[in-house]
Parts: C-alpha cells; sequence; structure tokens
C-alpha cells in the first residue's frame, strides 16, 4: 500500500486540496456501444486545448483490451476483473484522489464497463472526499441503436441495466443510427421516454462536428442510488490462448453464437499468419479486426449471460 493510499485511508474525512479545480466527465454505455471511440474524440479534443486529462478506465473481466486503442502517451489507469460501480466503487474515489493529489490534472475521464450503471459511478465522484474540488462536467452515455431496436427480446436484467445506463445522463448519444433504417424515429422516441435529458444526438461511430455540445447540459442531482445493484446475471470469462486459432473455424464459432453472449474482445493470432496479432472486437453479430504491431500473449474475453464456462474453453481449444 502506498503513503498516499494509506494516508487517504487514515484521513478519509479530510479532504487535501491542492488548489486546482477538476472536471471529471463520465462516459457510459452498454458493451459495443461505442464508448471508447468516443473517448479517443474527446481526448483529441482535450489535447488540442492544452488540457492536462487522465483517463480512469474500467474492464469487466480480468484482461484490458479496449486501453489498446488509447495513445501511448495519455495516462491511464485500468481497474480490472470488476464493475466500477459495485465492486471496485471504493477504488474509484481512492484512485480519483491520488491522481488528484499526485499529478493535479484539468480533467479526468472515466469510461465505465458496459455493464456499470453510471448512476453509482457519480455517486462516488459526488463523496464528501471530492466533491470540494471537483466538477461533474458531464454524464455521457452512449447507445447502441440496434440493442434499443431488439428491446423486446432482450432479457429483464438487461432491460433494466439500459434503462438505468440511459436515465440520468446529461447527453445522451444514439450510436450506429445508419444501421436503423426506417426505425431511427422509433429508437429515438423509445429513447426519450426513459431519458431526462433533451440532449439527445443521433451519431455514426460516435463523430460529432462540435464536442462542445456534450457539456451544454448540467448533470442532474437529483438521482436515486441503491447498494442493492448487481450483475448476478452477467459473468465474463477470460481465456489464454496458447496456439494460434483456424480463423474459419473462429468465423464459424462467431456465427453460432447464442443472444445471450454479448460481447467478445481479446488479441489474438490465426493460422493462416501466426506471427501477426489482431485486435479482435464483436458485438451483437459485428466483429471487427485491426492488426497490431505490439507483441502479447494472446487472450480472449467473453461476457455475457447463462454461460458455460467449460464448454466455451472446450469449445476455444478446439480451434488451436
Amino acid at each position: 500500500m502506498g503513503s498516499v493510499e494509506l494516508c487517504y485511508i487514515l484521513n478519509r474525512n479530510i479532504t487535501i486540496y491542492r488548489g486546482v479545480h477538476l472536471d471529471i466527465i463520465i462516459l457510459g454505455g452498454f458493451l459495443g456501444s461505442g464508448k471508447t471511440t468516443l473517448l479517443q474524440q474527446l481526448l483529441q479534443y482535450q489535447q488540442s486545448q492544452g488540457l492536462k486529462t487522465y483517463v480512469l478506465m474500467n474492464e469487466f473481466g480480468q484482461y484490458s483490451v479496449d486501453h489498446l486503442l488509447v495513445d501511448d502517451d495519455v495516462p491511464l489507469k485500468k481497474l480490472l476483473n470488476g464493475c466500477i460501480c459495485c465492486d471496485l466503487k471504493v477504488d474509484v474515489e481512492i484512485q480519483l484522489h491520488q491522481l488528484y493529489l499526485l499529478h493535479q490534472p484539468d480533467c479526468i475521464i472515466i469510461e465505465s464497463s458496459g455493464v456499470a450503471h453510471p448512476v453509482e459511478i457519480l455517486d462516488a465522484c459526488l463523496s464528501p472526499v471530492l466533491a470540494p474540488f471537483t466538477t461533474i462536467k458531464a454524464l455521457i452515455g452512449v447507445i447502441d441503436g440496434t440493442l434499443i431496436q431488439r428491446f423486446s427480446i432482450l432479457t429483464a436484467d438487461i432491460k433494466q441495466l439500459l434503462i438505468e445506463q440511459i436515465k440520468y445522463c446529461s447527453t445522451l448519444l444514439i450510436n450506429k443510427s445508419d444501421q436503423l433504417g426506417d426505425e431511427l424515429e422509433k429508437v429515438i422516441s423509445d429513447v426519450r421516454q426513459i431519458a431526462s435529458t433533451n440532449q439527445i444526438i443521433e451519431t455514426q461511430y460516435c463523430q460529432l462536428d462540435d464536442i462542445n455540445v456534450l457539456f451544454k447540459n448540467s448533470v442532474s442531482s437529483d438521482y436515486e442510488t441503491t447498494s442493492r445493484r448487481s450483475h448476478s446475471g452477467i459473468k465474463s470469462i477470460s481465456c489464454k490462448l496458447g496456439r494460434p486459432l483456424d480463423a474459419e473455424q473462429f468465423a464459424e464459432w462467431l456465427e453460432q453464437l447464442p443472444s445471450s453472449i454479448f460481447r467478445i474482445k481479446g488479441i489474438l493470432s490465426f493460422t493462416e499468419k501466426p506471427d501477426t496479432l489482431y485486435l479482435v472486437q464483436y458485438t451483437n453479430g459485428t466483429i471487427e479486426t485491426r492488426e497490431i504491431p505490439i507483441k502479447i500473449p494472446p487472450y480472449l474475453v467473453i461476457i455475457g449471460e447463462q454461460m458455460d464456462k467449460e464448454s466455451i474453453k472446450d469449445e476455444i481449444e478446439h480451434m488451436q
């Protein structure tokens, strides 16, 4: 335990103020909605304004993938193997306070896991320790429009999670709007019935003409929080890969996945090019692959409901 963390624990009710005000931006949204894509744009904007910005990134599983999409020169801390809104909620407060004490950034951007309840993160950021020197600049929700399109067939737990991810945001992005066709207006209408904000923006790949539109609305302090929230139905499976996968078998496996598996991401190699590593991301039937120049041990993270861990690991083993 570091001296700063020890000081924090022993003096939990004492705010140490360094004379610098801190803005906090919270990014929420379901798995694969486009949060990291928006994060990249936010970081470019912050850099163009000469603002010293740190990132606090939460991944539900044991390994982090999304941090590989952030430039190496961006200071970033990872919170792994749990959800930032429940298991790691106290860690959020500690990490934010440590970053403030040690580095005095102008802004910290929190990217939550895809199963987080944003209002719980907001609750952690409004603790008595942080409140005197922080402002919640925005609580931004990124919505996968295709998921709202299929809302009626989702499980009750996922429906409730999506509602809570939408309800209290100061700004909402309906992403993947180009995939909605004639149902776009219905999706917007459905979101408006849940949202407490009128700031709802349609996007493709989270592209915005003016990033400042994200900060026009203030963050509401009128919310409810409860410690009884959990993600008991949502699990993650982490698989280390000892050998390259057969690309054709992997593609067929993805096509046959049940709808209860929401997200797969990882670093892998394929038998056709065993010395090349790829960043692989799968969401709701869509797969993206990208060659990456780094050398790290390959792995996969699978997130979903009602998963048979041993069966999935056996299936992956047979593809190697």
